[in-house]
């Protein structure tokens, strides 16, 4: 099944692509570089993706999270991204209560596929997804790290630069208003429209954070455990 956006844009000719583990799910985007590629230190966004690998056999992290706790993402323009096999094969979930921020992963092998925002003009994939060499030039390294309050361990002084909770806050309000109005033909169709059921729970919980230690919460059950799937 092939997503919405592969009717108005098209298969793009000069792509990146991007799959699920297993290859059941596939897509690609616009050969362009991404609008943003950063790493995220929230609660959140590690808890989505052990919640997503937990299933596996072979559990592992690694991949995914980076050894300060960070899970790297590319944000597309959602117009340029397009899954072209396996949408009917991604579902979802948010990690706390009334978030509009939906984790799509690959039910098929259990892979992060989206961080995705509705209202959002982009959606953020995984770069670990991109297999090429060619995609791993054009993506590049990561050019921020936000949350850092939220490390597992101190990040490095050097790039990316590293922007605390409250100067994250303000960056990403100030990119979201800016991004709403100069870019909204670019923000639709949405390559994975969200599903009611998307919006089940995974992880509900309150946590306190510092550096170097984190809350135990059982991160590692999987949605199929908790009947998201």
């Amino acid at each position: 099944m092939t997503s919405p956006a592969a009717t108005p844009a098209g298969e793009y000719k000069d792509r990146l692509e991007w799959s699920c583990l297993c290859g059941k799910v596939q897509g690609h985007v616009r050969k362009t570089k991404p609008v943003i590629h950063h790493l995220c230190h929230c609660d959140n966004c590690t808890d989505a993706v052990r919640v997503i690998l937990g299933s596996r056999k072979a559990f592992s992290d690694k991949e995914y999270v980076d050894q300060y706790g960070a899970v790297e993402y590319v944000c597309f323009y959602k117009k340029d991204v397009v899954v072209t096999e396996g949408l009917d094969l991604i579902d979802g979930f948010v990690v706390v209560e009334g978030s509009e921020n939906v984790r799509n992963f690959s039910m098929c092998c259990h892979t992060p596929i989206a961080s995705n925002v509705e209202a959002m003009p982009h959606i953020a994939l995984y770069p670990h997804n991109f297999k090429s060499k060619e995609a791993k030039e054009i993506l590049g390294k990561p050019s921020v790290r936000v949350m850092t309050r939220y490390a597992q361990a101190p990040p490095p002084d050097d790039t990316p630069s590293k922007l605390n909770y409250g100067r994250a806050f303000v960056f990403m309000v100030c990119r979201f208003i800016c991004c709403s109005f100069c870019y909204r033909s670019k923000s639709q169709p949405n390559p994975i429209p969200p599903k009611e059921g998307m919006f089940r729970v995974a992880v509900n919980v309150r946590r306190k954070s510092t550096l170097g230690r984190r809350s135990s919460i059982g991160s590692a059950v999987s949605p199929r455990a908790r009947g998201l799937v």
